[in-house]
């Protein structure tokens, strides 16, 4: 008999496998000290880029610290409710999210999420 696969579980292998490999931020941080001239912002603000997107993001991990991984979760579960969860690869990124967010009761977390939204 075939063994079974379980899906969740190699999610959650994978993403522990590919926050390993992320830029640890105190990196960051110290390339951004080593420019000893002062910021001064004269001009607009900057237009919404990834780049921008992903800057904001490590600042935000460098201040928030271990409470970081909840933030994004967060942050990503509104954009996805923002915009509408439209396909199938929405639907399974928020079913990430919410497992991500509570892995012990994570069947409970997915199926109260869908029928609050009537799903």
């Amino acid at each position: 008999m075939a063994k079974r696969k379980n899906p969740l579980s190699d999610l959650d292998a994978f993403l522990k496998q590919e926050a390993s490999s992320l830029v640890n931020p105190d990196a960051i941080k110290n390339e951004e000290e080593s420019n000893t001239a002062p910021a001064v912002e004269t001009k607009a603000p900057e237009k919404p880029s990834k780049e921008l997107i992903i800057k904001l993001l490590l600042l935000l991990a460098e201040e928030e610290g271990s409470q970081f991984q909840d933030s994004f979760y967060d942050i990503i579960k509104s954009t996805q409710e923002t915009l509408g969860l439209h396909s199938s690869e929405d639907k399974m990124l928020m079913n990430t999210i919410l497992y991500l967010q509570n892995k012990p009761n994570w069947k409970e977390s997915i199926a109260d999420y869908w029928s609050k939204l009537g799903v």
